[in-house]
Order: C-alpha cells, then structure tokens, then sequence
C-alpha cells in the first residue's frame, strides 16, 4: 500500500495544488473578501454584532462627578459553517499506467488525465467560494437545495443562509423607512443618478457611519449612465474621466467617488449545466471597504490524512493526521477495482456581520 498522497498518485501533492489553481469561474470581488481567514475549528463559530456609537459625551463643571452612562449593547451569534466534500475514483488503466508505465510516453499522458481531473475537480470548490461570496452581496442570502446543489434564488431552496439584510437596504432602498432614495427609474434620462447616490451617501453615514466604497453592477447600468443627463453633462466636462468610460465601454473608477465592479460578468453554472447570473441586469450593489467589523471570511477545519499505513497504537493514529482549514485533498488507494480516490472538501462561511452597511438596488422601479 501506497505510504503517503504523492505515492498515492505517484507525483501529486493535492492540497499544494488546491492553493495554486486558477478559478474556473470570474470572481469580480476585491481580494480581501477571501483574505485572512478567521480559522475555526470545526464547523461552529461565534461573531460578535455591535451598533456603532453615535452619542456625544456629557458636559460637566471641571472636578465634578462623572456622569453614569449605560453600556453600549454587543451582542453575538453562533454560526455553523457550510462544509462540503466530494470524491472521484480514477480509470484502473489510468491508475495502473500511472504506477507502472509501459513507457515514459504513457506514464507522461496518464499524468496528464491526473493533472486535468484534480483541477477541474478542484474547480468545483473554488467555483463555490466565488459564487457563495457575491450571493452574500447580491441577495443576503445563500440557498440549496435537498442535495445541496446552490441555488439561484429561493426558489426550489431546502437550506437558506440567511444574512438579515434590512427590506429597506434592498430594491428602492427605503432606508430607516426615511422614503425611497431610488425614486425614479435611472433607465429614464432625466432621472438624478448623482443625486441618488448623494441621498445613498447621506443615509449610510446617519444609519452606521460606514459609506459606500464599491458599487457592483449589472448589464444594464452602463447603459441607463450613457443616456442620463446629469451624467453626460459631467462627462463632457470631465476629459479624464470620459476617456476612461470609452476606451474600456465600463464604468470608471472614480465616477462619483465610487469603484465600479462589472458585477455581470459574475457566473456559475447549475447542476443541470443551465449558466446562472450572479447580478440582475438592473442591480446595483453598494457596500463599503472591506473591514473586519463587518465582514469575515472563516475557514472550519477538518482532518486530513498524512499517510495510509495501519499504525500500531493510539499516539501513532493520531499523529496520522493533519488539521487542515478551508480547502482540503487527499488521495487514497482502492483494492477492489485497484486504482484511488481523490477527495476534495471545504469547510468555510462568508459571514456579513453588520447587514445595513449592505445595499442591494434595484435601479427601475
């Protein structure tokens, strides 16, 4: 029996490439959505929720006794992460040229088959991550359904994650129940877009203090910009700026102190093979720098195996395995057919920890 995951396979170190394949799907988002991870163990976690503090101190005479002023409440919530695990057993003759090649030439091709398979499985959970961080922003949501396949919608859905997104952080985004800020439809042209997005700016710092940073968006959006008239008025008079908006036919950064993400580009494919978008075509997603007071990535943990032999006693079997966090592979042997299985799991979950610094427009009412 093979004594470690590279005899296993003959060459390949999986959880090596896990770390260093490209993703098979476009991840629009800035780096720090999946940036040092909170590490787990397990999959039970805590996070705490606070309200920021918007009260100004008390005036006393100089020497006096201070006032008694309540605490500020901090509450938590116990989360369980999303795991997932899968396996594929590789062709007996793959297995078999693998491990004792007939030539050089068909060891070198069986590799080959090796290297593709473990990627495009390996695919299957970097696909995942991607598609679960942007429904987090786009819906506040994660749904799956019986089999735990994910969902587009809640449509069909047995598991829904939710993330407590305010109703009026979403749609026309009625915020604090202050009136609509998307007021008109942005595809008419004399729609104030700029003026919509000030009232956004406003709101967001009464409600929590954190302003929008980034603005992710559908298809559509450039569109409604290219049309308004508030819009093309600035453009006009702003060179640089308008430069940027033709060579590139997106949104430029910049454009009303905010970062435009073509969030359209955003896909996964379904289990039926059927291409899902990520962002509506009249969506526009709001939400500021990544900060730690509310979002965090969190990887769970799960063992994995370092070798295959029987070991004699306790300390031994313990020592069989390593803790791995987020993504895991292994490989492991199989008598009946001979050949291996390749197992890929992750444990992990985005989790939005202050749901009203979150707005998910839609911008035609």
């Amino acid at each position: 029996m093979a004594k470690n995951i590279q005899d296993v396979l003959g060459y390949v170190p999986l959880t090596k490439m896990i770390r260093t394949t490209k993703s098979g799907i476009p991840d629009p988002l800035p780096a720090g959505f999946r940036s040092n991870p909170k590490k787990v163990i397990g999959d039970k976690s805590r996070y705490m929720q606070r309200t920021g503090q918007r009260r100004t101190a008390r005036q006393v005479y100089y020497g006096a006794d201070a006032y008694n002023t309540e605490l500020k409440e901090i509450s938590s919530r116990d989360v369980a992460l999303l795991h997932f695990y899968e396996s594929i057993r590789l062709p007996m003759l793959t297995y078999q040229t693998l491990r004792w090649p007939e030539s050089y030439e068909l060891q070198d091709l069986a590799r080959q088959e090796v290297d593709e398979q473990c990627v495009q499985f390996k695919d299957r959970f970097e696909n995942l991550e991607v598609a679960t961080n942007v429904m987090v922003l786009t819906l506040g949501h994660i749904y799956f359904d019986v089999n735990g396949n994910l969902l587009p919608s809640s449509s069909g859905a047995f598991l829904d994650v939710d993330f407590g997104v305010p109703a009026g952080n979403q749609n026309q985004l009625n915020i604090d129940g202050a009136g609509n800020i998307i007021a008109a439809s942005w595809a008419t042209p004399s729609t104030d877009i700029p003026g919509h997005i000030r009232a956004l700016k406003q709101r967001s710092i009464f409600q929590h203090g954190y302003e929008p940073m980034y603005a992710m968006y559908g298809v559509n959006i450039p569109s409604y910009f290219n049309a308004n008239t508030a819009l093309v008025n600035y453009l006009a008079r702003n060179p640089v700026m308008r430069d940027k908006y033709l060579t590139s036919n997106e949104l430029p950064a910049g454009l009303m102190d905010l970062t435009w993400i073509p969030g359209y580009k955003a896909f996964y494919e379904d289990a039926n093979g059927v291409k899902q978008k990520l962002v509506a075509d009249d969506a526009v997603i709001l939400f500021p720098e990544v900060d730690a007071n509310w979002w965090e990535w969190q990887a769970g943990s799960y063992l994995v195996p370092k070798t295959f032999d029987i070991v004699p006693e306790g300390p031994a079997a313990r020592d069989n395995f390593e803790i791995v966090y987020g993504m895991f592979g292994y490989g492991q042997p199989v008598r009946n057919p001979v050949t291996a299985d390749i197992y890929y799991g992750d444990t992990f979950l985005p989790v939005l920890k202050n749901p009203n610094v979150l707005y998910i427009g839609d911008v035609t009412p």
